[in-house]
Parts: structure tokens; sequence; C-alpha cells
């Protein structure tokens, strides 16, 4: 630069550029999963970093569901960096022991796909076993043998005749 003009040799040019990031916004949204299957409930969380910078937000324990792997996500300058944790419900094992006088229980569930058979009923150890999502509704009923009646459950809650599988630690 020779008096605030430029001059060029052979008709080249070199600049150097330098960038420095700059602030950038990211999101995190926690999907939780329904009875169903499907997204039930989703809380989204913003943050704001430096672009470019590598981030690990954390998973949140909930009761009655598995809990993601963290992730390590570089954060985009373009402030569309969404990181998605999704929870998915436990299954537990329901067993319904079979006492003197009754002659066959049956578990069924009140939405499809949330109830499953584990096997043959176990004639030996009197008891039925059950795979059961967390919250989901179930109906039992049992068949009495001749001379008795069935008189209810204990062990669970029901609403009317709708028992609701409750978080298990």
């Amino acid at each position: 630069v020779v008096d605030n003009k430029w001059k060029v040799a052979n008709n080249e040019v070199e600049l150097f550029a330098s960038w420095t990031p700059s602030e950038a916004s990211y999101k995190v949204r926690h999907v939780y999963k329904g009875v169903d299957g499907s997204e039930d409930e989703v809380h989204e969380d913003q943050f704001t970093t430096t672009s470019d910078t590598e981030v690990t937000p954390s998973t949140k324990a909930v009761e009655g569901f598995n809990t993601p792997v963290a992730q390590a996500v570089q954060v985009s300058a373009n402030a569309d960096t969404v990181i998605t944790y999704t929870y998915t419900r436990k299954i537990y094992t329901l067993t319904v022991e079979r006492k003197v006088g009754v002659k066959s229980v049956a578990v069924t569930a009140v939405t499809d796909g949330n109830v499953t058979p584990l096997g043959e009923d176990d004639e030996i150890a009197n008891a039925y076993n059950y795979s059961v999502v967390y919250g989901a509704g179930f109906r039992m009923t049992s068949t009495p043998e001749t001379g008795y009646s069935t008189t209810g459950f204990t062990g669970l809650t029901a609403t009317g005749n709708t028992y609701t599988m409750p978080y298990v630690d």
C-alpha cells in the first residue's frame, strides 16, 4: 500500500482472513415415549455457547423410563444444532400367583401391545408371568375353582377394574 492505494505485482493479490468463534445457541430435546411407543411428551431446553464448541448435555433420570446415553455434539455457528434424548418406558415382569381355589388368571391390556404373556403359565410355581410397560393400564380376572369365589387381587391399586403398572425400583 503506497499513498493509501493498493499496488499489485503481477495482478495478484493475496489476502488472509481470520475468523473467531461467535456465540451460538443449541437446543436439547427430551422426548418421553408414551405407553404405546409414540412421542408422549417433549421438553426442550435452549442453551448458548461458543460456536464450534463440543458440548455433552446432561440426560435426566426419570422414574419408569430408561435413561439414554449422553451425546457429545459440536455446536454449529448457524444455531441449528439440536440434541435429542429419547426416553423409553421400562418394562417390568408382573407375576400373578395362583393361590388355592383359583383355577386360572388372565391379564389383559387396556391398550394393545402393553401386556405380553411370558411363555406358558408356570403350573409348578402356580404363577402367571407377564411383561408390562411402565404406566400401562391392564385388567386382571380370575376363574375360581368349584366351591370358591373371587375376592380380588392384592399388591396393586385399581381404579375401577383397571390397574396401572407402577414404577418399580
